[in-house]
């Protein structure tokens, strides 16, 4: 090449190489600040209010994106905190997937979400014992979140009672949710009595079996959100040995 044509060809090709440079250095400037700092504001509020029309409010310490995970919220919360007989579900990290077809179209519409490491705490109510708890520890999980307003779990890992539990199961009218009494403000009972008695049967009940080995619980449960009393639950129990009230098994089944 003439020795013109040369010295612009060197200088293109070193602006070009400038600017790639720069484009790679905003790039990783951009995800260590997404993922350090957390989302700007612009990005979360539309991106919860669509999870609040689907009747799912996160509370959160922050939402944060990583490169391989995606979007994650941090130390989330689900109750009231103003009202101490309310149950409470924590988790460490929620990780919520996006429609990538709907992404990129400017959307946010989120497929599921993966919890991970949560616990949820119910109080029972007892004006002549002392105050207990049952709890559902470890909780591992993906709730899909279906566009006909429907919430499916597939599998749900945790330990309750000592016991390995598996939960399935699916809620239609899920958005629905929001208006039970448990996740309401003000000063109305968050629970009625019955629901209070029924956990303090169950309480009492555990701390009266003893297990050899940890049990094994299966969930089923079918619901609508809007006609509750009409939920359907199938249990299955597989417990190598046990000593109850009612007398001693081994290798018990229960459908």
């Amino acid at each position: 090449l003439p020795t013109g044509r040369w010295h612009r060809f060197r200088v293109i090709f070193r602006r070009c190489r400038i600017t790639v440079l720069l484009i790679i250095l905003a790039c990783v400037g951009a995800v260590l600040y997404l993922n350090s700092i957390g989302l700007p504001g612009f990005i979360q509020r539309p991106l919860l209010q669509k999870l609040h029309d689907r009747g799912l409010d996160l509370h959160f310490s922050r939402l944060r994106w990583r490169p391989i995970q995606g979007i994650v919220a941090e130390n989330v919360f689900f109750g009231r905190t103003n009202d101490p007989a309310s149950p409470e579900l924590t988790l460490k990290e929620v990780q919520l997937r996006l429609d990538n077809h709907a992404l990129l179209r400017r959307q946010f519409q989120v497929q599921s979400l993966v919890l991970r490491q949560g616990r949820l705490r119910w109080p029972v109510i007892d004006s002549n014992g002392p105050p207990r708890e049952l709890t559902i520890e470890n909780i591992q999980t993906e709730l899909e979140l279906r566009t006909n307003d429907v919430w499916q779990l597939d599998n749900l890992e945790g330990e309750f009672g000592g016991a390995a539990i598996q939960l399935s199961g699916a809620l239609t009218n899920a958005s629905a949710a929001r208006e039970w009494k448990v996740f309401q403000g003000g000063r109305q009972p968050s629970q009625p009595w019955e629901l209070q008695n029924r956990l303090r049967r169950v309480a009492d009940t555990l701390e009266q079996i003893h297990f050899a080995a940890a049990p094994r619980l299966k969930l089923d449960v079918r619901g609508d959100a809007r006609d509750v009393e009409k939920t359907s639950i199938r249990l299955f129990i597989e417990a190598p040995g046990a000593d109850t009230p009612w007398g001693s098994t081994e290798n018990a089944r229960c459908y």
